[in-house]
């Protein structure tokens, strides 16, 4: 490239060709700023990413698990030993459960509440949901009290997710809920919710949507022993 140089020198002006390949000063002054920014911008990055969020509260965003060889032999320990007790334990309290439950609907009119051996046996049921739950590594903390089915017998719970849901019905007592049509089929966990006097309802049919309110409002403002309702907004 052929460019024309004037070079100040003293005072003077003087016009010279020079043939060699020259770069503005300004793009070299820009390319090594540039870099330099780059260079500066990923090394705070990574001093922000191994730097804690203020003292004492590590970045939530990021999985800090550093394993010792005890911690896997540990875990080996566990995997072969406690997991298959767990699972063992766990079946057999769902078969446990699905036993009582249909001991408990062998002639039993579901549309009024239960009384007497079959109100045990609902507790019973209760209870194996709860060793089931344990089983699975659910450990539940109840602060506070709840409050009795006089002052309040409708119990909201949020969120309505996933199997979640059996911690706060297990853990309430089992308060008859709102189900499904189609888990009365469930293997097993069907009898265990029609045993606790589910309200079942089906999704697609205004008619069964319309039953299902109606049952909802009956069974909260009747004086029969019902337990506290249990539903989830969602």
């Amino acid at each position: 490239l052929l460019v024309n140089k004037i070079v100040v020198k003293e005072g003077l002006e003087m016009e010279m060709t020079d043939t060699e390949p020259v770069q503005d000063i300004n793009t070299i002054t820009n390319r090594d700023k540039n870099e330099k920014d780059i260079s500066t911008t990923a090394q705070q990055q990574k001093e922000n990413e191994n730097k804690e969020d203020g003292p004492g509260h590590p970045d939530p965003f990021k999985v800090r698990l550093e394993f010792s060889a005890r911690d896997y032999l540990s875990m080996l320990v566990v995997l072969v030993l406690l997991v298959p007790l767990r699972f063992c334990v766990a079946l057999i309290s769902l078969v446990l459960a699905w036993a009582v439950s249909v001991l408990g609907l062998h002639n039993t009119d579901v549309t009024v509440p239960v009384t007497g051996w079959r109100a045990a046996l609902q507790m019973v049921s209760c209870f194996f949901g709860r060793v089931c739950c344990y089983c699975c590594g659910f450990s539940v903390t109840i602060t506070g009290c709840r409050v009795s089915l006089s002052e309040a017998p409708v119990l909201v719970a949020a969120p309505h997710s996933s199997f979640f849901d059996a911690l706060a019905i297990f853990w309430s007592g089992l308060p008859f809920i709102v189900n499904r049509e189609e888990n009365k089929d469930l293997l097993f966990i069907g009898k265990c919710v029609q045993f606790a006097q589910a309200i079942f309802v089906s999704r697609d049919d205004k008619d069964s949507r319309d039953k299902c309110k109606q049952e909802i409002r009956k069974r909260t403002n009747s004086s029969l022993p019902w337990r506290q309702f249990l539903i989830f907004p969602e």
